[in-house]
């Protein structure tokens, strides 16, 4: 698998966690990509996902097939704001301020970081940068079982349904309890609620 096939299979995979429309992932100039999360309160959600079948897609069993790129990972500047163009194939030509600031985040991002969070509130943006920031500073320190365990947990599988159903062979829910705690799940639960709350659905 090509690494533009990677990130395509990425946003499939990521979009699973979205309630509202995506559009499908563009990928451009090789390596770059852009995709369209059209309910804002999603956007940290699939953003955790893409990241996470990236790292660990083969280990957990999504969409890789093992012949290419092993793990991975990828910048994600999560930008909030209107739109006003979203072409129907070629995202990544759209236009409005949610766009802009996407691209602002790349362009900010500090090093060392691989996740960042722009809107057009100052405050919201403070609120929820510090969460993405916490919460990418966990992903970087995951296990590919500790990511397994909360890409169920995220999908709202239970503990007792995440154990039998694990690879190569089911483990105990303590097992999966273990894996939650380690990966610091109930944070990043909260957090999640917490953008659901300041963020919402609208555009």
């Amino acid at each position: 698998m090509t690494l533009p096939e990677r990130l395509i299979q990425a946003g499939i995979e990521a979009s699973e966690l979205a309630s509202g429309v995506v559009s499908p992932v563009d990928v451009f100039r090789g390596d770059a990509w852009q995709l369209v999360v059209h309910r804002p309160a999603d956007a940290l959600a699939v953003a955790i996902r893409f990241r996470t079948v990236l790292r660990f897609g083969e280990s957990l069993g999504l969409g890789v097939d093992g012949s290419g790129v092993g793990g991975i990972d990828s910048r994600v500047s999560i930008g909030v704001g209107p739109v006003d163009r979203v072409p129907r194939v070629r995202v990544s030509r759209g236009d409005g301020m949610a766009f802009r600031l996407s691209g602002r985040g790349l362009d900010t991002m500090p090093r060392g970081r691989r996740m960042a969070f722009r809107a057009g509130d100052p405050e919201l943006e403070a609120e929820i940068d510090t969460l993405v920031e916490l919460i990418d500073a966990l992903i970087d320190r995951w296990t590919a079982a500790q990511a397994r365990a909360v890409d169920y947990a995220m999908l709202g599988w239970n503990q007792t349904e995440t154990a039998a159903a694990w690879q190569p062979e089911p483990i105990t829910q303590q097992g999966v309890n273990s894996h939650l705690q380690r990966a610091g799940w109930l944070a990043i639960e909260r957090a999640l609620r917490r953008v659901e709350q300041r963020v919402g659905g609208g555009g």
